[in-house]
């Protein structure tokens, strides 16, 4: 059964529930009223007739049984008496009209007290009920029984018609009560609906689907929370497929990175094996083995390094970047120029916490990927800066520029901007992976700026240094 049936079935049941004890109550309330009220009145008419009976008695000097009765009869013609017996030593004095009833039926009360009035009740073979009111008195030595009848047939008659009342308002309010509780039980259950379709949605497969619900109650925070877990699920199952395809094109790059060189050293070893070749082709031959060999060699070292970044919990050194640079940038100038590129560095004075290693692998890569983007030399300008124990770095080249659409990919494994470019100059597109590694691995960021045909700028952040600071 569902929760709004519950609801439905549960406040219908509480309201006839309270409505039946309401209207039970408040029957029987009138009910015992009327007959309180029909028994007072009883005991009121049969003392009245007892205290003038006894005024007869006392204030005439002459008394007679026939002055009894003549005073009944005038009395009985007032009042609401249905029927009347006066007896004296089990002797019928006198009766009034319907007295039979009260011979027939009527209870045989003898042990009152004298000048009382004793109440009872007795029914009739046709189901009328009867008050009966017992008096007890004596005059001039005698003992004298008056007993009255009430009938009671309106009062059951009243009481019958408000029970049909009752029941028929019963039937109107429970199924008003039953209407209710559905617009009660719909309202309520509006936003568990909401709930359970965003359930089943996001179940089936559509993770951007929202309840939606609003409200400040249990249910609206539980649906807030609900929309959370779901906005949060969705973002990991997005980040889950982005990996998963950044996995699968890593390795159809890499497998196609391996296949080209090895294919190449495989077909002029072959040659070398297999034919008589001139001394200077077979130093081509070599030449060529040699040079995508160390393609090789150095897309290996890339994985390595890319590898070992990842997986690796790294140790923060109180260091000088801008002595690290002036460093890596001494021992690189020659190399460099041959290629016609000049490094020029303005590093200040600055201590923070940094990996050394990793660091001077950053601007080596950095350095790397823009020394091949100007064919024709050029200069590569390398700016350092501490603040606050975060090292702010700057590279920036004189090269071709990179296209807008390529920067957000720079840091992809294996992408290349220039493929044909960069396989000439044995690039496997594994730097910029690397460097941003480096980067996640001190708690920084790294920024690209470029224009094509002025150039690129190389803004990295990193913040190693601050947060340990920070933790202590």
């Amino acid at each position: 059964m569902s929760f709004r049936l519950k609801i439905i079935f549960m406040t219908t049941a509480l309201i006839a529930i309270l409505f039946s004890i309401g209207g039970v109550v408040l029957v029987d309330t009138t009910f015992q009223a009327s007959l309180e009220k029909e028994e007072q009145a009883a005991v009121d008419n049969n003392e009245l007739i007892l205290k003038m009976a006894q005024l007869v008695g006392e204030d005439l000097d002459w008394y007679s049984e026939t002055d009894l009765v003549s005073v009944l009869t005038n009395l009985c013609a007032q009042a609401s008496i249905d029927c009347l017996q006066l007896t004296c030593e089990e002797e019928k004095i006198y009766s009034y009209p319907n007295a039979k009833i009260l011979e027939e039926y009527g209870n045989d009360v003898t042990e009152v007290e004298e000048n009382s009035v004793f109440v009872t009740y007795f029914c009739t073979e046709q189901g009328e009920k009867y008050l009966q009111t017992t008096t007890r008195f004596s005059l001039n030595g005698k003992i004298y029984y008056l007993d009255m009848g009430r009938s009671l047939v309106d009062i059951y008659h009243i009481r019958e018609e408000q029970i049909e009342v009752f029941q028929k308002i019963f039937l109107v309010l429970a199924f008003a009560g039953l209407l209710f509780s559905w617009l009660f039980a719909s309202v309520l259950t509006r936003s568990l609906r909401k709930l359970t379709k965003a359930s089943k949605e996001i179940g089936s497969g559509n993770l951007a689907y929202r309840s939606g619900v609003k409200g400040e109650d249990e249910i609206g925070a539980l649906a807030i929370e609900f929309d959370k877990m779901a906005e949060k699920l969705e973002n990991n199952i997005t980040l889950l497929k982005e990996n998963a395809e950044q996995k699968e094109m890593f390795m159809g790059a890499f497998t196609h990175e391996m296949k080209t060189p090895m294919t190449s050293i495989i077909g002029y070893a072959d040659l070398l094996r297999s034919q008589k070749l001139s001394e200077e082709d077979q130093e081509d031959a070599l030449q060529y083995i040699f040079s995508e060999a160390k393609r090789l060699e150095n897309m290996s070292l890339k994985m390595l390094d890319l590898f070992v970044a990842d997986k690796k919990e790294i140790v923060m050194k109180e260091c000088s970047p801008g002595e690290l640079t002036r460093y890596v940038a001494k021992h690189l100038q020659n190399s460099y120029q041959e290629s016609d590129v000049t490094i020029v560095v303005s590093a200040e004075q600055g201590i923070c916490r940094l990996e050394p290693d990793l660091f001077q692998t950053l601007l080596i890569n950095l350095w790397d990927n823009a020394k091949k983007s100007m064919e024709n030399g050029g200069t590569i300008y390398v700016d350092v800066r501490v603040k606050d124990s975060t090292c702010f770095l700057m590279v920036k080249d004189s090269g071709k520029g990179i296209p807008p659409e390529a920067i957000k990919h720079l840091t992809e494994a294996f992408y290349r901007v220039d493929k044909a470019r960069a396989r000439k100059k044995g690039s496997a597109g594994l730097g910029l992976a690397l460097c941003e590694k480096i980067v996640s691995l001190h708690q920084g960021s790294m920024h690209f700026e470029s224009q094509e045909g002025i150039g690129t700028q190389v803004m990295v952040i990193l913040n190693g240094g601050l947060d340990e600071e920070l933790e202590k």
